[in-house]
């Protein structure tokens, strides 16, 4: 059987989901016997320009072959306004891609796999008009109205955590597969595992991944206000206008010896800093829908980490920790965040991260990649 992932995403890039793209086809690769990721050409930025092995900055094997199609460029279109051209992309993306599948007609060996909606439209016209007949599957990272009704035309649906399900099912989409994110624990192997050591001169908090206001970044810099000046700060990730924004709020609530703000880098770097943390934070805010559909990648790699996590009781997260691998606290409550932080480090965690990495061992890439072959099938 031959799988065909299908995305816009820019690659390299800074973003999760170009990330979740490469690692799942990577771990296709491990249980269909050919796999091939579709994705756009377009510019990069400055720095991930000059990449030239996109296997090895995202520290996979050259299992699976990257095919790039013409999509219109967002750094040319982002002058203008952002719905317009990121659905003109889209759609553009979408019929190049449809109009290279016509070709895989009568080859029911070969399954379509998509996180691109505007796809699903231009694949179930060309269907209608006897163009293509693979089976496709969708990926849906979020609940979008509109594409209900399309949905329910495809032959499942891929969500990432049990709430999208709920929502997906009330709308009466019955094949529908909740597959969590996931890690590659081997990346973590080298990290030391927790050692309890009340009483240090100094505390790192670290937070990973993007800088965008519902991740609930703001909230985590205002609780150092209630922490000891021992605690420090550091956030790595984000990258242009998200990274400038969140220095500039950082300075107006902290001094600076207090927090270290660290753009996006590669696995390997980021690694390093996990090493040297003694707690990892997952502060998601309540006030915007997206925290409801996520199914964070970082949620997974902190629990590889051997470390304590302080996360934001939200559904999303609770469905993956709870107190017996956390310290879970209200969202948007720096005060309450501040006191988890420092419970994290007053008390001795070794039970609670041992649970933690127990648990993650039914969150990885290859299993995910498992159960969505055994859905498609």
């Amino acid at each position: 059987m031959k799988l065909i992932y299908i995305t816009n995403t820019r690659l390299p890039s800074e973003k999760a989901n170009s990330y979740q793209s490469m690692q799942m086809c990577y771990s296709f690769s491990k249980v269909f016997n050919e796999v091939e990721l579709w994705t756009g050409k377009a510019r990069n930025t400055k720095e991930l320009d000059n990449i030239k092995d996109v296997f090895g900055y995202y520290n996979v094997k050259k299992t699976f072959i990257i095919r790039r199609f013409f999509q219109f460029d967002s750094f040319i279109l982002g002058h203008l306004n952002e719905f317009i051209w990121a659905n003109l992309r889209g759609l553009v993306y979408s019929i190049n891609t449809c109009l290279h599948l016509i070709k895989y007609k009568n080859s029911p060996e070969v399954i379509i796999y998509t996180r691109t909606w505007h796809l699903l439209f231009i694949y179930m016209l060309f269907k209608k008009i006897g163009l293509v007949d693979n089976k496709i599957f969708y990926e849906s990272h979020k609940l979008s109205k509109s594409i209900v009704k399309i949905i329910s035309k495809i032959d499942g649906l891929v969500v990432i955590n049990q709430y999208l399900n709920n929502l997906y099912k009330k709308s009466n989409i019955k094949q529908v597969l909740t597959a969590h994110d996931g890690v590659n624990i081997e990346e973590y192997k080298d990290i030391s595992t927790y050692k309890f050591m009340p009483n240090k001169k100094q505390y790192t908090i670290l937070y990973t991944g993007s800088l965008f206001s519902w991740k609930g970044v703001e909230t985590l810099v205002d609780c150092m206000k209630y922490l000891p000046k021992n605690f420090n700060l550091v956030c790595i990730g984000g990258s242009g206008k998200y990274l400038s924004n969140f220095k500039s709020y950082t300075s107006k609530v902290l001094e600076s010896s207090r927090i270290r703000v660290v753009a996006h880098m590669p696995k390997g770097g980021l690694l390093k800093y996990i090493e040297i943390a003694d707690v990892l934070v997952l502060p998601n805010s309540a006030k915007d829908k997206m925290s409801l559909y996520t199914s964070p990648i970082k949620l997974f790699e902190y629990m590889a980490s051997h470390r304590p996590i302080v996360a934001s009781n939200l559904s999303s997260i609770s469905e993956v920790l709870s107190n017996k691998n956390s310290f879970l606290f209200e969202p948007d409550n720096a005060k309450d965040l501040a006191e988890k932080i420092q419970k994290s480090t007053s008390l001795d965690c070794g039970d609670i991260v041992n649970q933690a990495y127990k648990d993650v061992q039914s969150y990885t890439w290859d299993k995910r990649a498992e159960n969505i072959k055994k859905f498609i099938e």
